[in-house]
């Protein structure tokens, strides 16, 4: 693996590690509390990443079998970054129903952190590579982040999450309108995504909000 490769890996581990402290010193949650959801939003992020090494490999099936290590050579594009979130969304899903994850608090720490490590990668992109246009990506994750705070338990977890993820979708739009594609921690997110994944969120987010009264939860 070259230096060149090992680069985006090293700015994925160092701007989720700042995420993680982000967390830990701005949460209002318990200490033994902000420890567990560290742990499961870690095993959650690790997955993320082994459902990207095997959405590469089933959507490059044909060079796995051919020729394994130029396969794991082979760059992860857009679709593997996809598949890997909707394997994680299932995942995270099936957890949530079998009760091993507490839905709420775990969704909290996921913006509590997620945010801030989107912001630093931004900003590190910028200073390391001098990428103009990481800028754009500081101002959405910057403005993300201080709604995010400045809600605090102000609002429902529901309407902030909705409101957050509004927020994001502008602003993957507008840089659909000012560069090529815009990108979250390097992926590309194509504009028929950022539809979709709108739609699905606040379609669920709609039908729990429905659902609260009934105590039921998808």
């Amino acid at each position: 693996m070259t230096f060149s490769a090992i680069i985006p890996m090293l700015l994925d581990i160092v701007s989720i590690g700042l995420g993680f402290i982000v967390f830990y010193v701005f949460s209002n949650l318990g200490k033994d509390q902000k420890i567990n959801l560290i742990r499961e939003t870690l095993s959650q992020i690790i997955n993320f990443v082994l459902f990207i090494w095997l959405s590469k490999s089933l959507l490059n099936l044909s060079l796995l079998l051919r020729d394994p290590l130029a396969m794991l050579a082979y760059p992860s594009g857009s679709k593997a970054f996809y598949l890997a979130l909707l394997f994680s969304a299932g995942l995270i899903f099936y957890s949530h129903r079998k009760e091993r994850i507490d839905g709420w608090p775990f969704v909290e720490s996921l913006w509590f952190t997620l945010l801030p490590a989107a912001f630093f990668y931004e900003f590190i992109r910028l200073i390391w590579s001098g990428d103009i246009y990481a800028f754009g990506g500081i101002i959405l994750y910057g403005i993300m982040l201080i709604a995010f705070l400045g809600m605090g338990e102000k609002i429902p977890q529901l309407v902030a999450s909705s409101i957050l993820i509004a927020l994001w979708t502008s602003g993957m739009l507008l840089g659909v309108l000012t560069q090529t594609y815009p990108t979250t921690f390097g992926y590309v997110i194509e504009p028929w995504f950022i539809f979709l994944f709108f739609t699905i969120s606040q379609t669920m987010i709609y039908l729990n909000y429905k659902r609260r009264d009934t105590h039921e939860c998808y």
